[in-house]
């Protein structure tokens, strides 16, 4: 299993509200389960300005030691995908495709693999140093069976009784095959209920894996309410693309009440079939919605895209296109770096803001809050502590500490003060020896980069003058020897820049020319012409001649 940790320096994150879409993650053409990977974002800067930046400074720690981290773990599809945050803040992100790890590995070890998903969900948590904190999770997506009742107003005691029943005959479960949790809004002379009942197998087994890894959640919440927190309005479509699945979650009241999940097309399909999967799955689920309210029956509900696939540009695209609705990018209310993909993680990014507005089990749900359940049920919660006896023991303890320290002799105290000053000088002492070790040995490793630095440009120097030397001589004997005819002699022989300047005598005209033929013939010149030639007293002809140089 492959982790990669990545670090930023000088990194300012985002603005809260940022979208993703069509921003530079939509630019990347990705639809594969990513590698294991994770990441931590580096601190906020504040800014640098006397007394007012002291002030910001003081208050900024103050409020991240009061906060908590809380650590939110999503799967889906075996893929396993962790984001640590502190209030507002992105602080490290991380996956780990668990079937990726599957492949290859023989039926006789499948028993196993649960202890093998333990581990990687172990070290993924531990490179992302998730040590503390408030860890919650989500539950598969088909796990919680939701169920939106309009029922007249009756009294609270008899209301569990007819939640229950309700619940009951609408799931394929028995009453204690299942934990069932509810909420109730007053409105007007009805009363509207928000039942959720989770099979208590799926759950046992989805935390005893958790367990394994050593994680024990505070909390789980569906996904589809975790997205429906995302969705940033209270009515909308929420369509989260995956990989191979889209699920579209009608959200009415900041609520999830249908869910709906569509294969996209895979293969040689492009994002136009995609697309077109998404918008009948989108027009699909609008149908359930003409019922809850016909009032609004003339109003589409916009549509809010989140998910992996959400970075390839042509599928949103399209989806723009074929939808004949308002199409919402996903925005984040998280402050987090630039290359934090915030609509892959929306689920978990929907999970903090659903623990932040958890509410009781089983109550009355102020009219403006959204239900937000933890669907753990109370043999999954972690014990707390019993308070008094720990009290007690912490008093006798700290009496025991105290009561040890006024009797401890005071000259043990000295000696062992002195000794600790005596080791203190001498590993201070180490430590300027060790300094200038250190110094010495980088000027040394610098001069002797220098010296290698100027051996390397000697030898190319000398290779490139023996390359012109060589150039030289077979010109010149090309000129003196090899091009010059019998009856042609040579009297002067110069170098002027990038050509050469002759002059000789031929026994006649056609000598002179034939050698100017030949120095043209030759690779080695260009531009060979006779400047001037005549007939001298002797009977013979007189020539100047000038070559230029050829290029290599």
């Amino acid at each position: 299993m492959r982790f990669l940790r990545h670090r930023e320096k000088g990194m300012a994150p985002t603005n809260p509200g940022t979208t993703d879409a069509p921003a530079p993650h939509l630019l990347e053409e990705s639809g594969e389960a990513p590698p294991a990977e994770s990441h931590r974002a580096s601190p906020r800067a504040l800014p640098q300005k006397g007394d007012a930046w002291s002030l910001q400074r003081l208050g900024h720690g103050i409020s991240q030691s009061l906060r908590r981290c809380t650590t939110t773990l999503s799967v889906e599809n075996g893929v396993v995908r962790v984001v640590v945050v502190k209030g507002r803040e992105v602080l490290a992100w991380g996956t780990v495709n668990l079937e990726e790890e599957r492949e290859g590995e023989e039926e006789s070890i499948a028993q196993d693999q649960d202890e093998r998903d333990a581990d990687r969900l172990q070290a993924l948590l531990k490179e992302l140093h998730v040590r503390r904190g408030r860890l919650v999770t989500d539950l598969p997506l088909y796990t919680p069976l939701m169920r939106r009742l309009q029922l007249p107003k009756i009294r609270r005691g008899y209301l569990e009784q007819v939640v229950l029943s309700e619940v009951t005959e609408t799931i394929p479960f028995s009453q204690d095959e299942v934990d069932i949790t509810w909420q109730y809004r007053r409105n007007g002379t009805d009363q509207e209920v928000f039942a959720i009942a989770v099979p208590k197998k799926t759950v046992d087994d989805h935390v005893r894996l958790l367990k394994k890894a050593n994680i024990r959640p505070a909390a789980a919440y569906s996904k589809a309410m975790a997205l429906a927190f995302t969705a940033g309005v209270p009515d909308a479509i929420v369509a989260h693309l995956g990989p191979s699945q889209a699920t579209i979650f009608l959200v009415r009241g900041k609520a999830p009440l249908v869910v709906h999940q569509v294969e996209l097309p895979e293969g040689d399909t492009g994002p136009q079939e995609q697309a077109e999967a998404v918008a009948r799955a989108v027009e699909l689920v609008d149908s359930y919605y003409q019922p809850f309210d016909s009032k609004d029956e003339g109003q589409p509900l916009p549509v809010v895209l989140s998910g992996q696939l959400t970075r390839r540009a042509p599928l949103v695209e399209a989806l723009q296109h074929l939808l004949e609705r308002e199409v919402l990018p996903f925005a984040s209310p998280f402050v987090y770096p630039d290359h934090f993909p915030p609509s892959e993680y929306a689920a978990n990014l929907g999970l903090a803001l659903a623990d932040r507005a958890r509410t009781k089990a089983r109550g009355k749900l102020p009219k403006q809050k959204a239900p937000s359940v933890n669907l753990l049920s109370e043999r999954h919660l972690p014990r707390p502590l019993p308070i008094r006896p720990v009290a007690a023991f912490v008093a006798l303890l700290l009496f025991a500490i105290v009561a040890f320290n006024a009797t401890a002799p005071v000259d043990a105290v000295v000696d062992t003060t002195a000794e600790l000053s005596t080791r203190l000088a001498t590993l201070q002492h180490q430590e300027r020896l060790h300094q200038l070790s250190l110094s010495r040995a980088s000027t040394i490793e610098k001069r002797t980069l220098a010296v290698n630095q100027l051996t390397d440009g000697s030898e190319s120097l000398l290779v490139d003058l023996q390359d012109q030397m060589y150039t030289f001589l077979v010109r010149a004997d090309t000129l003196t020897q090899k091009a010059l005819p019998h009856n042609v002699e040579l009297s002067t022989f110069l170098l002027e820049g990038d050509s050469f300047a002759l002059t000789g005598t031929a026994s006649t005209y056609q000598d002179a020319f034939y050698y100017r033929e030949n120095l043209r013939a030759s690779r080695f010149f260009t531009n060979v012409n006779i400047l001037q030639i005549m007939a001298s007293e002797t009977a013979s002809v007189t020539f100047h001649l000038k070559a230029s140089v050829a290029s290599p």
